[in-house]
């Protein structure tokens, strides 16, 4: 698959629509290592009469609220490859295409429309973050920085939850690269423009 972007290691907190606007016949995105946060449907495609073809996902991580943990409702998506990356708080599972409902994580990789090989991972949303970060419940509230923590909490079932992606996730602690944009006991990244070096 020829990749034409790469999306890797952010973090999406309370993102109303979709956390990935993948729109305008979507070709070619590589998605690893992402930490979303929704009130509703953890990961949405809903690109109308647009196709989106060859999406990679590995090792994300989508938590919601309520709704469905994977919802794309456009029959138009073709040749992806999703696999390994982490849903909870989510009731029934998936919409596929906008015709195949899945209840569970297991009837969606028993029926190997999105997934062929290790299928999706459940993770508990009140267990999975420091300071127990969850999902917004809010879409109209603006979350400061200071009231979300997504580091990984030693409890998480997102640790060691991960496959290799050479290059992409090298250096992992543990057994297995763990899911979201940061490690297990890692810090959390500097952002906005960084101190001068004297």
């Amino acid at each position: 698959m020829r990749a034409s972007a790469y999306v890797l290691r952010n973090v999406i907190y309370n993102a109303t629509y979709s956390p990935f606007k993948l729109h305008n016949h979507t070709m070619g995105i590589y998605l690893f290592h992402n930490t979303c946060f929704k009130k509703e449907n953890g990961f949405n495609m809903h690109p109308a009469d647009e196709s989106v073809t060859n999406v990679m996902t590995r090792n994300n991580l989508f938590l919601c609220s309520g709704g469905r943990g994977l919802d794309a409702s456009t029959p138009n998506i073709k040749d992806q490859n999703f696999d390994n990356d982490g849903y909870g708080g989510f009731g029934t599972f998936a919409l596929w295409n906008g015709k195949y409902s899945y209840k569970t994580m297991e009837d969606a990789k028993k029926d190997k429309k999105i997934y062929f090989e290790r299928g999706a991972i459940l993770v508990n949303p009140k267990t999975c973050f420091m300071k127990g970060t969850m999902a917004p419940t809010d879409e109209n509230k603006i979350y400061s920085f200071n009231e979300i923590d997504f580091r990984l909490a030693p409890t998480s079932d997102a640790i060691d939850k991960g496959v290799v992606l050479p290059n992409f996730n090298d250096g992992f602690k543990g057994k297995a690269p763990d899911l979201g944009a940061i490690e297990f006991d890692d810090k959390i990244p500097e952002y906005g423009p960084r101190p001068e070096k004297k």
